[in-house]
């Protein structure tokens, strides 16, 4: 079944009452309902001396049902028709009648030609981009391209307010852009993954990439953030335009170390090291504990430092203030090699600088005893 309409279709009927209206036969110069094929249904007139009904039925077999009244002389309730002969025509009904398309989102390309109403699915559309709609209790109107996050639910639609990148809870839940703009209080969408256009993006040059920003709320920056500022990286800019600009977004949102699949770091201490742990393949925390250094290079000044053992330098080792803590005998009682700045090592010392040698010492301790 179908609903069908044809041109100068027009019977005569005597039915009385409000049932099934007994088609008599075509009207002289018009069709009979047989244009609407058996079983379709199509938009009726009833017409009589002061009576009138619109209303949709079904054809069959020289019979109208009268389904469902859309207008009547009795203000729209079916008619109770009188004797006498009505007129009964395809009609299309006012309210069921298109004058206008429009796109108010611009998804939608409408062109007519003469009769002919042409619809083509835009850049904007849903076809070409991926949005959410949203609501918007901000306070204020979000305009077209501000950044926004999801901060809560209503209606079984998410909220959405300006997102900034200086901390997890307005970073996190980054969105995508305002796909126009959307009034307080008032449901629209967000671009999550496609074009956005007509914006001023003159700042920028094409193919730049833009992040969120951890200044200004709800906009973009080319400068890329980094720790402690929140990393968002937001859309590319397709075309560099004051007026006509356009963005492709694709929010990606950057990580907590705590958050990447391989890494156990929640809740560190003040000084933790992340170590492999091979029995739980996972990255952990650990604490920092103090080790031997066994190479040291490049030149500066490094106070507070305890060394054990032997130690080796090549080049010139310069130390300041009391050197402590050799041991009265054992392994760690000799210095095998010093380069002194100022002074002499001679088995004859004479400055108050010059250092003797070991068997320069060894003999005083033969001669005088250790």
């Amino acid at each position: 079944m179908s609903l069908v309409l044809a041109d100068r279709v027009q019977e005569t009927t005597t039915t009385v009452g409000t049932g099934t209206l007994a088609l008599d036969g075509a009207t002289q110069g018009f069709q009979s309902f047989a244009a609407v094929g058996e079983g379709n249904t199509t938009y009726y007139t009833i017409q009589g001396t002061t009576q009138w009904e619109v209303g949709l039925g079904t054809y069959s077999a020289n019979t109208l049902t009268r389904d469902t009244v859309i207008s009547s002389s009795l203000g729209g309730s079916k008619l109770f028709l009188t004797a006498g002969t009505k007129q009964v025509f395809v009609t299309l009904p006012a309210e069921n009648t298109i004058t206008s398309i429009a796109s108010a989102d611009a998804s939608i390309i409408v062109s007519t030609v003469g009769s002919l109403v042409d619809l083509s699915v835009s850049q904007t559309s849903p076809a070409f981009v991926l949005v959410e709609r949203v609501r918007n209790s901000t306070g204020a109107t979000l305009t077209k391209g501000t950044a926004v996050y999801i901060s809560g639910a209503t209606g079984q639609l998410p909220t959405v307010s300006k997102a900034l990148a200086t901390s997890d809870a307005t970073s996190a839940q980054t969105l995508g852009l305002i796909t126009s703009d959307l009034a307080n209080n008032s449901n629209g969408y967000v671009t999550i993954i496609g074009l956005v256009d007509d914006l001023d993006t003159s700042a920028y040059t094409d193919g730049v990439q833009l992040y969120l920003s951890p200044t200004t709320a709800g906009t973009l920056t080319a400068t890329k953030p980094y720790a402690p500022q929140h990393l968002v990286y937001v859309a590319v800019v397709a075309h560099a335009h004051p007026v006509h600009g356009k963005l492709i977004v694709k929010v990606q949102n950057g990580y907590e170390m705590d958050e990447l699949h391989d890494v156990s770091a929640q809740n560190p201490n003040n000084g933790d090291i992340l170590v492999y742990n091979t029995s739980t393949a996972l990255w952990e925390t650990a604490a920092n504990a103090v080790g031997t250094v066994t190479s040291v290079g490049g030149t500066g000044t490094v106070s507070g430092l305890t060394l054990t053992g032997s130690v080796t330098s090549s080049g010139n080792l310069t130390l300041g203030g009391a050197i402590t803590g050799f041991a009265a005998s054992g392994a760690n009682t000799d210095i095998t090699s010093v380069a002194l700045t100022t002074g002499t090592i001679s088995t004859a010392p004479a400055a108050a600088t010059d250092i003797v040698n070991k068997t320069y010492a060894d003999g005083l301790a033969a001669k005088w005893g250790a």
